[in-house]
């Protein structure tokens, strides 16, 4: 008889999957705990790249802390959502709501790196990529929402 081992090659990757999302997720959660302590260092060693940076200090520094509100609110939510998933309830609207919550805050961060932009325009970059970010999340959301819509569809027929 010969044993397919797809099936176990599989799960073992799916596993180590979330075992990694779950590892980063940490991983940010504790850079975000040393953020309020590094960020002015970072921002001076930034500013001293070049002298017309000078004057990019305190926007920086007002953006940078500002961004640790939402950085926060989406790591607590993603780290929710893996935990859902991890128990095996993946299409439920809770989990919805969290990646509504993460595209916010993408959001969030958009908008004031949209701000930042006026000081440093590079920052319109960063303005580009969370807003794109964003709209990934969004697009996750409305496919998460349908399957929940087919699935309850599912559970009522017979």
């Amino acid at each position: 008889m010969i044993e397919s081992k797809g099936g176990d090659d599989l799960m073992r990757g799916e596993s180590k999957s979330m075992l990694v999302s779950v590892l980063l997720v940490k991983i940010l959660l504790v850079c975000l705990l040393a953020a309020p302590f590094l960020l002015p260092f970072m921002i001076r060693w930034y500013v001293s790249l070049s002298p017309d940076l000078q004057n990019v200090y305190w926007p920086a520094m007002i953006i940078g802390y500002l961004c640790l509100i939402p950085a926060g609110t989406a790591i607590v939510c993603m780290d929710r959502l893996l935990c859902n998933i991890r128990k095996a309830k993946v299409f439920i609207k809770k989990n919805t709501d969290y990646l509504r919550v993460i595209s916010w805050c993408a959001y969030v961060v958009g908008l004031l790196f949209f701000i930042m932009g006026f000081w440093r325009p590079l920052a319109f970059v960063v303005c580009f990529a969370a807003f794109f970010i964003g709209v990934v999340l969004r697009v996750v959301n409305n496919v998460f929402r349908q399957a929940i819509l087919i699935r309850e569809e599912n559970e009522y027929t017979i």
